[in-house]
Parts: C-alpha cells; sequence; structure tokens
C-alpha cells in the first residue's frame, strides 16, 4: 500500500468528521455557551454603569476569558489526538480502515488539534457577535472594538528579550509548535490519565531544560548576554528548532505505529 495517498487521506478525513461530527459540535457548542454565559454576566456592568470604562472592562473580561480556555484547549488538544482508540471496538474500526499509518497519524493530528482549534475559534467569535447583537437590542451599543481584541501577544513577549525581530516572533512560534509536539508525544504515550500524567511529564521535561539554561546563563553571562543582543543568535536558535520539532512528531507517529487495539500494558500505549 502506498505510504500517502492524498485521495486516500481525503477519504479517511471525511470519514473522521462524519464519525466524531457529535464529539466536534458538542465542543463548539459547549464552548460557546460557556463563553457566552461569561459575557453575559458581565452585562451587570453596562448596566450598572452605561459607561464607556464599562464598556472597555467588559472587552477585557471577556477576552481575558477566552484566552484562558484557549490555552486550556491548546494544551488538550494533542493529547486527544488518539482518545478514540481508548475503548476496544473503536481502535478496531480505526486501525482496520484501509489506509496507511502515515494516513492514520496526520488524519488524527488534523481531527485532534486543527479541528478543536478552528472550532474554539469559532465558538468565540458566534459568541462575540451573538453577545454584541444582545447588547445592540438593549440598546447599549457594542462593547467590542475590534481594533482592541487584535492579540498582542508576541508583541508584549518580544519587550522582555534585548532583541527585538523577526527571529525572536519565529522562535515564539516554535516553541509553541514544539510544546504542541511534546504534548502530541505524551498523550500518545499514557493510555490512563493522560490529562494529569502528560502535562505533569511536559511540565518536568521543560523545566529540567530551562534550569539547565540558567545555569549555564549565570555561569558565562557576560557571553550569554551578548548573544541575546544579536539577531544571529536567534535564527540559530530557530535553525535549531526544527529539527527538534520534527523529532518530536515523529517519535509520535512511530508511538502510533507500535500501538494495538489490546496493549499490553493497561497503562501505556505500548
Amino acid at each position: 500500500m502506498e505510504n500517502l495517498n492524498m485521495k486516500r487521506t481525503a477519504q479517511l478525513f471525511k470519514w473522521d468528521l462524519f464519525t466524531y461530527r457529535k464529539r466536534y459540535f458538542t465542543f463548539v457548542g459547549s464552548m460557546f455557551v460557556a463563553l457566552l454565559a461569561f459575557c453575559l454576566i458581565q452585562l451587570h456592568s453596562i448596566i450598572r454603569y452605561n459607561s464607556d470604562l464599562a464598556f472597555l472592562s467588559i472587552t477585557n473580561s471577556c477576552m481575558a476569558a477566552a484566552a484562558s480556555i484557549g490555552v486550556i484547549v491548546l494544551m488538550a488538544a494533542p493529547m486527544m489526538t488518539f482518545s478514540n482508540m481508548k475503548k476496544k471496538e473503536a481502535s478496531m474500526a480505526f486501525l482496520s480502515l484501509p489506509a496507511s499509518n502515515l494516513e492514520k497519524f496526520l488524519v488524527r493530528y488534523v481531527g485532534g488539534s486543527l479541528i478543536y482549534y478552528t472550532g474554539y475559534l469559532a465558538a468565540v467569535v458566534l459568541a462575540i457577535v451573538v453577545f454584541a447583537v444582545i447588547t445592540l437590542l438593549l440598546g447599549y451599543g457594542v462593547p467590542f472594538n475590534p481594533l482592541r481584541m487584535t492579540p498582542q501577544f508576541v508583541t508584549e513577549v518580544d519587550q522582555f528579550t534585548p532583541v527585538q525581530g523577526v527571529e525572536v516572533t519565529i522562535l515564539l512560534y516554535l516553541l509553541a509548535i514544539l510544546g504542541h509536539a511534546v504534548l502530541l508525544l505524551l498523550g500518545t504515550l499514557f493510555r490512563k490519565a493522560r490529562f494529569f500524567f502528560a502535562p505533569l511529564t511536559a511540565l518536568f521535561i521543560f523545566y529540567i531544560v530551562g534550569y539547565n539554561i540558567v545555569v549555564i546563563g549565570e555561569k558565562h553571562y557576560e557571553t550569554m548576554d551578548r548573544l541575546l543582543r544579536t539577531d544571529w543568535f536567534f535564527a540559530a536558535a530557530d535553525l535549531a528548532m526544527i529539527p527538534l520539532i520534527i523529532l518530536t512528531y515523529w517519535l509520535a507517529y512511530r508511538l502510533f505505529c507500535r500501538m494495538q487495539i489490546v496493549p499490553r500494558n493497561k497503562f501505556f500505549n505500548i
């Protein structure tokens, strides 16, 4: 069988959407209801104060809630990639599909991460639109200014580094992708209590790495200070991150290839 056939992959993706459509719609619906309910709770600020300050407060509160839930979704989604294989029947149905392991892995990568991310963004936009319509109908105007809702994550983080530029921005995105890859790998590894052990293990790994970086930086402070003020240092870090990300995803794929319908180990998917 050909390892990667785009037509077969597309068919498998359609199967995934149809099979797990209830799960996807339930997720989007629950996120929409939760965000809209939070915004409606904040509505008392408009009714009580009816001022621009109240509008600004609601904007900040609702977007802070959306961002906080978004972080949880970002972390949880990769760990849910192969949650469809928890039960024997579902695992048998998925593994017996006429597709290669690479195609199954890619489809579940999209289904386990990208669909949840886009679904959450859709829930946020829908909640904002519905809440804006409600406030308009009540005569209080629209509390959300689209210009204020533009994410400023990269800009805010950049100010903590001596060098500000595209290299730093790329490094931040690569670190986020690496975090996704690590959580995907650990979420694939753990069969039971993955939502506890996977983030805990990831936190431990990043703590050890970060601690050693700080220790090395303190021992060679002047050298590190000079390096952090150069563009090429961050460019080199960007290049070093790419093979590390690829390796982590490859390990997750190889682990997926070893997964069985009835694993020998009830704690790990091996």
